[in-house]
């Protein structure tokens, strides 16, 4: 950790070396250890934004050291990285908790709206809640990023999509066929 300076900066570097941790278990494939390193680094963020908007300092008059604004967008930076690579880490899970998948995704597609693993994460959770369209939609919208037209788990995923929609639609015809 280091020594000195304003708070923030240890909490930031405290954060950033949660997060190599948890990339490093990450590629051991040790995921639950990933996943507690990354929401150890969230926590050591989230202390800043705390830092930056605590209520009781700005009560009692005290002033706090200003954050600079290359330092909050690191923070928000680092905030997308960790929510994007805990949606890896919960896809890879044997009973992934989709709802939670597309949470994360959109915390970082707040962050980074062209984030193409983040769409392309929120496109496959979505297929697999079944929700084929909105699937379609995030999985398109991936698709058109930079290098993501020739990306075949991308273009798997879309024609899955396509599938599921089209089967959907043959169920209500049958569905309706019967009835009438």
């Amino acid at each position: 950790m280091a020594t000195g300076g304003p708070a923030f900066y240890q909490k930031l570097e405290e954060a950033k070396k949660y997060k190599q941790e948890g990339n490093q278990k990450y590629l051991a494939k040790d995921l639950r250890a990933a996943i507690r390193m990354y929401h150890k680094s969230l926590l050591y963020l989230k202390g800043i934004d705390m830092d930056k908007s605590d209520p009781l300092v700005h009560m009692l008059g005290q002033s706090k050291e200003e954050i600079p604004p290359d330092v909050l967008q690191e923070v928000s930076r680092l905030k997308g990285d960790c929510y994007n690579n805990l949606a890896a880490c919960l896809l890879q899970q044997p009973e992934p908790d989709y709802h939670k998948i597309i949470d994360y995704c959109d915390k970082t597609l707040v962050i980074s709206a062209a984030n193409q693993k983040a769409l392309f994460r929120k496109g496959v959770a979505s297929y697999h809640l079944g929700d084929h369209e909105g699937a379609l939609e995030t999985l398109t919208k991936a698709r058109g990023l930079p290098g993501g037209e020739n990306d075949p788990k991308i273009k798997q995923y879309i024609s899955h999509c396509k599938d599921g929609m089209a089967a959907h639609d043959q169920e209500v015809k049958n569905m309706y066929k019967a009835m009438f």
